[in-house]
């Protein structure tokens, strides 16, 4: 009897530690799977219909976070692995994968930890994800910023090791549930108030999306401050701090990656969101490259505008570009005739180019004539200035002079004297400077006027030649601008047969009155190893 009674003594105080023993431990080591097959899809859904996540090879490992029914009637898993230096998730068909350990049909007892559960928490960063499940590459839900209050569900250890609360919230008026990371909740709520400029270092909080169509990053929390660089919407930053900006303010610190390159630096809090915009990319290279959102497209709107090395008109010109040629806007300034001008990148030719072009010679919409002429953007005031389309400085008074250099309409020079040409009229002696080199030469006065001409109808006139005694046609002709366009006909509503650049040379075949009523010449050049003939402004070559 005593050792009947002894006996059962052993047998409850087992069954009471067997009680005793934290059944989430029984559950802590989540099964794990080997992929069966040469190559296995993980998609973002337990249907052979859902997209591809990416692709696993044979032998790879995955943890499986729990079990489910898919589209098809077959049991799938959700799982979870380590996938190109990061943390990826998805959904995997069971028989494609060999199973080591217990899985889950649900969720297990360590994800609805009661020691908080149904407690009110406070987010108190800047800003944090809410994720699908416990782990820093899981599916974002969506974001909340400082101060925003959650419930608490329970806590988990994540996939990272770091402990998690699976929290439930409204946002816009709909009730989500998802995990945040339990050391960016306080059961306090915060200040709003954040002056500093220390940052948090946290790989899963205080990430924003830029919502304005584009940004300028700043060096400091002022809009004033040099632009470092812009970003497009839906672009990602880090947030560093935040803290109020001269204009009283609140800006926001941020870090970031463009071209390979770290960059730091402050945007207006209000130009960003803690929710990635609709339709946007989140490519911060998107000014310099050929994913670029819209908003950073622009077009010439101007008959013909100089890209120059700085934002002045004084400055070195690096291309002249033509009415409809796109560029990407790289980033906005106040140049030194106190007008804004914008940094842009285009190609000429494959090759690429950087410069600045004042901004009201600049669309987002493309012309509907982004025809041939070829007058320029205006620059600063001298003392005469060119009033038509464009006009050949010559070395004497006679259309018949040697060509000393090509002027365009706003081209500004200096007067020194006049006198009457070898035709009877009027010719005015000026000087200049192209690209840092001074000219002299004639031009007749009729196509010079006191007032800067008007940007508009830059292609109402067309190159004034001062040979008008001359009816004879040339031979052969240079490209005057930085790039034109050889047409099927002659009108700029034909097809373009080619795009050839500055100094191309010509053979003039024949003349014609084009569809506008002006002088086209038929032509043939080399373009790309082979030789192509077309149609070109007459004006838009050298002799």
């Amino acid at each position: 009897m005593t050792r009947k009674k002894i006996w059962m003594g052993f047998f409850l105080i087992g069954i009471i530690v067997l009680l005793m023993y934290p059944i989430q431990q029984l559950n802590a080591a989540r099964a794990t799977g080997t992929v069966k097959n040469r190559v296995l899809n993980v998609r973002s859904k337990a249907s052979t219909s859902s997209s591809i996540v990416c692709k696993l090879s044979k032998g790879a490992k995955v943890t499986i976070i729990s079990e489910t029914t898919g589209d098809d009637g077959l049991k799938w898993y959700n799982v979870y692995f380590a996938h190109n230096g990061g943390t990826q998730e998805g959904y995997v068909r069971a028989d494609l994968v060999t199973v080591s350990g217990s899985v889950s049909n649900g969720t297990t007892s360590s994800d609805t930890d009661t020691s908080s559960s149904g407690d009110t928490l406070y987010v108190n960063k800047t800003s944090v994800r809410v994720r699908k499940s416990a782990m820093v590459g899981s599916e974002i839900v969506a974001g909340l910023e400082k101060g925003n209050e959650v419930t608490s569900k329970g806590t988990t250890t994540g996939s990272d090791g770091k402990k998690w609360t699976k929290v439930s919230f409204t946002k816009d008026g709909k009730k989500l549930q998802g995990y945040i990371r339990s050391d960016l909740l306080t059961s306090k709520k915060p200040s709003s108030s954040n002056n500093s400029d220390s940052g948090s270092s946290s790989s899963d909080s205080e990430y924003l999306y830029v919502k304005a169509s584009s940004v300028h990053v700043r060096e400091s929390a002022n809009p004033s401050a040099d632009s470092i660089t812009g970003l497009s919407k839906g672009a990602e930053v880090k947030v560093k701090s935040t803290k109020t900006g001269t204009d009283g303010r609140k800006w926001t610190k941020v870090s970031f990656t463009q071209d390979g390159k770290k960059i730091q630096g402050y945007i207006r809090s209000d130009l960003l969101t803690s929710d990635k915009p609709a339709g946007s990319n989140n490519n911060n290279n998107s000014n310099n490259n050929n994913n670029d959102s819209d908003d950073d497209i622009l077009y010439v709107s101007a008959s013909a505008v100089r890209v120059r090395t700085s934002a002045s008109n004084s400055a070195d010109v690096v291309a002249n570009l033509l009415k409809g040629d796109q560029v990407k806007k790289k980033s906005t300034r106040t140049g030194d005739d106190g007008k804004e001008w914008t940094k842009v990148s285009f190609s000429i030719n494959g090759t690429k180019y950087q410069g600045y072009i004042r901004s009201d010679l600049l669309t987002s919409t493309r012309p509907s004539d982004s025809g041939d002429s070829g007058s320029s953007s205006g620059d600063d005031e001298e003392y005469k200035y060119v009033n038509v389309s464009a006009i050949r400085v010559r070395e004497s008074a006679s259309t018949s002079a040697e060509v000393v250099a090509n002027l365009l309409k706003g081209d500004k020079v200096k007067i020194k004297s006049t006198k009457t040409g070898a035709d009877g009229k009027e010719w005015t002696k000026v000087s200049f400077t192209i690209n840092g080199t001074k000219y002299h030469g004639y031009i007749r006065s009729d196509y010079l006027s006191k007032k800067k001409p008007s940007d508009e109808d830059n292609s109402s006139s067309s190159l004034k030649d001062n040979n008008s005694d001359s009816d004879s046609m040339p031979s052969s002709g240079t490209v005057r601008l930085a790039i034109i366009n050889v047409r099927k006909s002659a009108t700029t509503s034909s097809s373009i047969v080619a795009k050839v650049s500055q100094g191309t040379k010509m053979t003039i075949k024949s003349e014609t009155t084009g569809s506008d009523g002006k002088k086209w010449y038929k032509v043939s050049c080399k373009h790309n190893g082979s030789t192509i003939s077309g149609y070109v402004r007459s004006d838009l070559l050298n002799y």
